[in-house]
């Protein structure tokens, strides 16, 4: 599980969250870099990806993660639901526990 946030508390809560539903978290990244070139070097299955990683959006990441086939789902609370597509899976800011499960088992099924 590869996570792209950029607000560190949430971050932090989201690792938490998801090493208590059972997933192992390759790595937590705050920059769209960052984001990306982690995408090239470490080996993850499924993604969860802020649209507004401080201020620039992650379009370039999401597009990488669909041409790599890795399932991800935008962790958001703007209208970057809207503007990303429709096609996307989506977690909407702010969201619990059973959301976030919702959506790992969700990405899981692309697998």
């Amino acid at each position: 599980m590869l996570i792209a946030e950029d607000e560190p508390l949430i971050a932090m809560m989201l690792e938490e969250m998801l090493a208590d539903l059972g997933c192992e978290i390759a790595g937590s990244y705050a920059t769209v870099r960052e984001t990306l070139d982690a995408c090239q070097r470490n080996d993850f299955d499924v993604a969860l990806i802020d649209m507004n990683l401080g201020g620039e959006r992650a379009d370039a990441i999401i597009g990488l993660l669909a041409t790599r086939c890795i399932p991800h789902a935008l962790a958001t609370g703007g209208d970057d639901i809207h503007t990303a597509g429709s096609e996307m899976l989506y977690l909407r800011k702010p969201f619990g526990e059973g959301q976030l499960q919702d959506t790992m088992l969700a990405l899981r099924r692309q697998l």
